[in-house]
């Protein structure tokens, strides 16, 4: 009997194993964020970002985006609803009677999640719910989101419709590339039909809590009324300065208490800024290594400056380097063995691309930055790229040297000439 049982538990483990267990929208998913710098593909923070979350508010915004993307359509149509509706939060209605800008509806979505207003843009997309659906699905695809999955355009709770927290972030960076839709989100207020004005739901946006801030977005919903849970979607660009490049940030947020999302948001974008700074990996001309090639040495040098987000109190942030060598003079290798640094070969001219340096920092993430010759190497022998590189740094010199030879030859020539002939 206990062998019976030892089997059955092994068995219902296995299946448990293969079938995890999903958390559907109706039920209480756990608090997850995320905050991510985008210039450095950086996550700086983050809490359960694999754990299921609420897909309404992601849903609704998908079907925004696929109407800025499509060429079809422009914010400046008019779209007439096929039947009378009212949102789910009951303040927004739209009439089979009037005509809708699409601006206005688009923003009635980003900023204050009218569900009905989604249901007709997408209609105006193409009046097959299914093939619109199947559009987002594709999307989420292509930008990598592999734990999502939609079944409606307007957020309307289906246990099939899924996400996470990391892919509301691929999405939000993806969509803040966007102009129109990133405008449409850094609205704190706007104006849609009927004169009607509605604030930005997302508090970190319509807040002057950021006032040194270049640019901010952000869209949020409640999607259990009877909790008061909410998502977040938030960006935020820090003015630049003349030392660094401005810092690029998103936050996402998932299953908070709205009343106390606005002040967790605004305690994790601060502790950013209190506990990060962004910072050079390297400069551009920066030597990163030397090598011999042949009897010389070659310096490799960065082609770009690149930053990286660290934290404050850390010097080397760098876990690990390596090269990827692309150099097309690499002495063939052995079939199957990548090409090193080892394998360089003359010649080489000073600024032609070696390949990449590839840094893994201690957060785990990996930044590749263009390297190239430092120097020219001409040849295996020492004393002809010491030849070259003295023309090379005195060009000027030996132009005006090389010309008073071919003068002083010339003169020679005629000077012979002239004894010849006078023979």
């Amino acid at each position: 009997m206990k062998k019976f049982s030892s089997v059955l538990l092994a068995y219902f483990l296995i299946l448990s194993a293969c079938f995890p267990v999903t958390v559907s929208a109706e039920e209480t998913p756990a608090v997850s964020y995320m905050i991510y710098e985008c210039d450095t593909d950086q996550t700086l923070e983050r809490q359960n970002t694999e754990v299921a979350a609420d897909c309404s508010l992601l849903a609704r915004l998908m079907t925004c985006l696929l109407v800025y993307e499509n060429p079809a359509v422009s914010v400046t149509d008019y779209v007439t609803p096929t039947e009378d509706s009212i949102s789910l939060s009951e303040r927004y209605t739209l009439l089979a009677s009037n005509h809708y800008m699409v601006d206005h509806l688009l923003k009635a979505v980003i900023l204050c999640n009218a569900d009905n207003a989604a249901r007709v843009l997408a209609e105006k997309v193409n009046p097959n719910k299914e093939y619109f659906v199947s559009l987002m699905n594709l999307k989420a695809a292509e930008l990598g989101m592999k734990n999502t999955y939609f079944t409606n355009p307007d957020g309307s709770f289906d246990e099939l419709q899924r996400t996470t927290v990391s892919d509301m972030a691929l999405f939000w960076s993806y969509a803040m590339s966007n102009v129109q839709f990133r405008n449409a989100a850094s609205n704190p207020a706007s104006h849609i039909w009927g004169g009607t004005a509605v604030l930005n739901e997302c508090k970190l946006v319509s807040s002057d809590t950021f006032l040194n801030a270049a640019s901010v977005a952000g869209a949020s919903c409640v999607y259990n009324a009877q909790e008061n849970l909410s998502t977040t979607m938030f960006y935020f660009v820090s003015e630049k300065t003349d030392n660094t490049p401005a810092v690029k940030l998103i936050l996402i947020m998932s299953g908070f208490p709205d009343e106390t999302a606005y002040e967790s948001g605004k305690n994790y974008i601060d502790n950013i800024f209190l506990n990060y700074k962004k910072t050079p990996l390297v400069k551009k001309s920066d030597t990163v290594i030397t090598t011999q090639v042949g009897k010389s040495e070659l310096a490799i040098n960065a082609n770009e400056t690149y930053y990286c987000m660290i934290p404050s109190d850390l010097t080397d942030f760098v876990e690990n380097i390596s090269y990827n060598i692309t150099e097309p003079n690499a002495v063939a290798s052995v079939p199957g063995k990548a090409v090193t640094l080892e394998d360089l070969s003359a010649p080489i001219d000073k600024g032609a691309v070696i390949g990449t340096i590839n840094y893994i920092l201690k957060d785990g993430s990996v930044h590749s930055v263009e390297i190239v010759a430092g120097n020219s190497v001409h040849s295996d022998y020492k004393a002809i790229n010491l030849f070259y590189k003295a023309i090379q740094e005195n060009t000027d010199i030996f132009i005006l040297i090389s010309v008073l030879v071919i003068i002083e030859i010339l003169l020679l020539l005629c000077f012979i000439i002239s004894k010849l002939r006078k023979q």
